[in-house]
């Protein structure tokens, strides 16, 4: 058996084939079968091909995956609208603190102008 290179210039792909040469009694003259292998990558290198697609490149009908997925961006959701309300109610106190500071400063600043004018 030896391997074949074959160039489909449609498209410009180079595939790979098993080439096996028999002779036909019958007819009197050579004949050969071929068998892909794969395609011929840059590099030169074979990449094996299937005539089945995968199951991984089929479209999934699984509604139980689907599920499955929803439920869990779901719950992800749900946990983050959690941390979302316990950060707006740290923001609520810390601002308060701040508005407090603010008080406190603004009264010393008062204090402090009075004590300058005299």
């Amino acid at each position: 058996m030896a391997i074949v290179y074959q160039k489909d210039n449609r498209v410009g792909i180079t595939y790979a084939y098993y080439s096996e040469s028999w002779w036909d009694k019958e007819k009197h003259q050579s004949r050969s079968r071929r068998k892909l292998i794969g395609r011929v990558d840059d590099n030169g290198q074979i990449v094996p091909t299937s005539r089945k697609r995968r199951k991984s490149d089929v479209p999934s009908d699984d509604h139980n995956n689907d599920l499955n997925v929803f439920y869990s961006l779901k719950a992800e959701l749900e946990s983050m609208n959690e941390k979302i309300v316990e950060l707006k109610k740290a923001n609520a106190e810390m601002e308060l603190k701040l508005r407090k500071y603010r008080e406190v400063v603004s009264s010393i600043t008062t204090a402090l102008g009075h004590l300058n004018e005299t």
